[in-house]
């Protein structure tokens, strides 16, 4: 039997890269978000005794995929979320997912072509990637772009899964959705090891990820961008925090109101673009990442393939020789390569399934 246990970590919703390929699987749609006041006035008026709400389910997985009840935990009975985040700092986040939207979309449009240069990486047949000629200091921005024998459709539903991510992201140890804002966005919380040149590197990425929509059937965004979170503390992000405060003061001396000390979600457009960041608790290094992610649309040429384009422009920080971070960064465009892998093993799993189910409807 494959039995892991799980990680309950005050009803965090955390997954590693262990408990994924032994089977845990979350749906941003069946994650229900509870006010931390609101949870706090049922513990006080005694109704908080069902523990179905925050205990995960227990099963065990057979090496059929099968599960039976038993004393292995896997999977969560209901995704509960406890959010702090005020109605400011919700509308706040959805902005900057909605911006890292627009700057893809921007950057992939034909009139931005001249912006982009080939790269000098190496890459597997079919997938192309290119250089931002305008990068910020100590950015890397990149983009691959490829042709996949997938619908546009198909590809934007496999991304809007929170755990597909483990499929193609190699480096990817450990995700946390912290908070959910609507179905389509959310904030959550990567872990990365990187082992190159027999440097082992770990780097903390907290982003904002809105999916979106942009022509039915046709044209697809899956972005992100960092973002401070209160949960996740870092020096920068402490540093912006006290100038917003000691503005705040001065423009409540002027008499002008000033904003919302407790707007973290607003902290978050200061600190993007300031470099990555140590966390206050525990101090690894997050890696700051402007607006990146994926844009997938038809490809007119062949409707039934898509043009898949993957851009990151990330600063990871550190003392680590430049040569070897944008050996790194180089790599990061080939998640491609990689989600192609993924979606012909999820298109076969697909057909797998319709077949079995047709064969039960015949039997029946």
């Amino acid at each position: 039997h494959l039995m892991v246990k799980h990680r309950r970590l005050d009803h965090r919703l955390v997954v590693t890269r262990n408990m994924w390929l032994h089977g845990q699987r979350i749906k941003l749609k069946d994650i229900t978000v509870k006010q931390q006041q609101q949870q706090q006035q049922q513990q006080h008026d005694g109704d908080n005794d069902d523990d179905d709400d925050k205990c995960p389910t227990t099963e065990e997985y057979h090496d059929d995929g099968s599960s039976s009840s038993s004393g292995v935990v896997l999977r969560f009975k209901r995704h509960m979320l406890h959010t702090s985040l005020t109605a400011r700092d919700q509308a706040s986040y959805m902005t900057l997912g909605n911006c890292a939207v627009s700057e893809l979309l921007h950057e992939t449009d034909p009139a931005s072509k001249a912006h982009w240069v080939p790269s000098e990486a190496k890459t597997p047949r079919g997938i192309f990637v290119y250089k931002f000629m305008h990068s910020q200091d100590r950015y890397y921005h990149y983009m691959g772009k490829a042709i996949l024998h997938h619908e546009p459709r198909f590809i934007f539903e496999a991304l809007c899964d929170p755990l597909f991510r483990f499929e193609y992201d190699q480096m990817l140890d450990e995700m946390e959705i912290v908070d959910k804002l609507d179905n389509e966005t959310y904030i959550a919380r990567y872990s990365h090891t990187n082992q190159q040149c027999y440097i082992k590197q770990q780097r903390q990425s907290l982003t904002v990820v809105k999916h979106k929509c942009v022509v039915s059937n046709d044209k697809y965004v899956a972005a992100g961008m960092s973002v401070e979170h209160k949960r996740f503390p870092t020096e920068i992000g402490i540093h912006c925090l006290k100038h917003a405060y000691a503005d705040n003061a001065a423009d409540d001396v002027d008499g002008g109101g000033g904003d919302d000390e407790d707007d973290i979600a607003s902290v978050s457009k200061l600190f993007s673009g300031k470099g990555p960041s140590k966390l206050i608790d525990g101090g690894m290094l997050t890696t700051d990442i402007k607006a990146s992610g994926w844009v997938v649309e038809r490809n007119v040429k062949k409707p039934t393939d898509s043009i898949v384009s993957y851009i990151v422009n990330l600063n990871f920080g550190g003392s680590v020789p430049s040569a070897l971070l944008k050996a790194i960064a180089k790599k990061q465009p080939l998640a491609i390569y990689y989600l192609g892998k993924a979606l012909r093993h999820r298109a076969k799993k697909l057909k797998q399934q319709k077949k079995m189910m047709n064969r039960k409807g015949v039997n029946n």
